[in-house]
């Protein structure tokens, strides 16, 4: 890869997670030192470390991922409230309703891995334990809507220490103090997430497929870097034909979509329920990022998707929105809810 050829996605995806997977699962040395060496020869060395550090990394969040939805599914009847399990291996017990709450015997490296992919798969705060015999050190995630830091300055008394902010934070307990965290942290999410648990989607511009082209993917790059406070752009392409659907390792769906004479296309990670919903012949608008590839010396664009409808199901409830906004005209909060879908959010409109 050629330096010009390096983006933001090459570094959040494919250079720091390799960086951040030496702390996760051995010793961080080898990171540091591949961003200190000027010698060429060590530089591949210890890049060759990272690269096995970070298989190993995405082996055992697999691993740890597949065991903690299997516990929580084993525990999805069991009545709110109640005590803790004496046999099961990882424990989730006593159950939380209003948070997704695990623990587990897995590394603490990638406890907090685990839990962002159980927000995502819930839409709901979540809590991973790793256990270390007497204690546990737990990882926390939310979507924002929960104040982690927050809530648990409110369990202060239960931990033996704890700290974060916001949307992530973490704790080390006692593990006999756990079964009266999981109900006194589920009694404080009740009361802060709201009824549907979705997560809304933040549109920021939509638009008709033929006018997705490397101009405007040229054009959304000028917005880098992306990340917190300056979110990716999301986008609604409007009326595409369905002409594949796969699922593929790793709990994700391929999409293959056409227009008019050409196709688009698009993976929707973490989302394997794509592959028994979407069928080929539908006419769709999804929502995305427009990202591009290199394959060969090519460049294509492709779609991360993060969602489908079918298409023009929201045309009708969006319009008024969308002429007051082209009109120019002050468009107030309140009246976004009305106009458009529960889990849509106008965001560029409000912006």
């Amino acid at each position: 890869m050629t330096p010009a050829a390096v983006e933001v996605e090459t570094l959040s995806f494919a250079v720091a997670p390799r960086i951040n997977a030496a702390g996760r699962v051995g010793e961080s040395g080898a990171a540091a030192a591949l961003l200190m060496t000027d010698d060429r020869a060590e530089a591949d060395r210890l890049a060759a470390e990272l690269e096995v550090a970070n298989r190993t990394r995405r082996d055992l969040t697999s691993q740890a991922m597949s065991e903690a939805r299997a516990a929580i599914s084993a525990i999805s009847a069991v009545p709110a409230a109640s005590g803790v399990s004496s046999d099961a291996s990882p424990s989730p017990l006593p159950v939380a309703v209003h948070a997704t709450i695990v623990r587990g015997p897995w590394p603490i490296g990638i406890v907090g891995l685990v839990a962002s992919k159980l927000v995502e798969d819930h839409g709901r705060p979540a809590i991973v334990g790793a256990e270390l015999g007497d204690t546990i050190r737990a990882s926390c995630r939310s979507d924002g809507r929960l104040d982690l830091g927050a809530a648990l300055d409110a369990c202060g008394s239960l931990f033996l220490r704890h700290g974060g902010h916001a949307g992530a934070a973490g704790f080390e307990i006692a593990s006999e103090r756990w079964a009266e965290f999981v109900v006194t942290f589920d009694a404080l999410a009740e009361r802060a997430i709201p009824d549907d648990p979705r997560l809304p989607l933040a549109i920021d511009l939509a638009m008709p497929a033929l006018e997705v082209d490397y101009a405007l993917h040229r054009d959304l790059r000028r917005l880098d870097p992306c990340g917190q406070g300056n979110p990716e752009p999301l986008l609604v392409i409007q009326s595409l034909i369905v002409t594949r659907v796969r699922a593929v390792t790793g709990g994700h769906t391929q999409i293959t979509l056409k227009r008019r004479l050409d196709v688009l296309d698009g993976i929707a990670f973490g989302r394997p329920d794509l592959a028994e919903t979407v069928h080929e012949g539908d006419r769709v608008d999804v929502v995305a990022k427009l990202t591009s590839r290199t394959f060969g010396g090519f460049e294509s664009l492709q779609l991360d998707i993060r969602d489908v409808a079918s298409s023009g199901m929201h045309d009708a409830a969006g319009r008024p929105i969308r002429d007051a906004a082209f009109a120019g005209d002050t468009i107030h909060p309140e009246a976004i809810p009305a106009a458009q879908p529960p889990e849509i959010v106008a965001a560029g409109t409000l912006r």
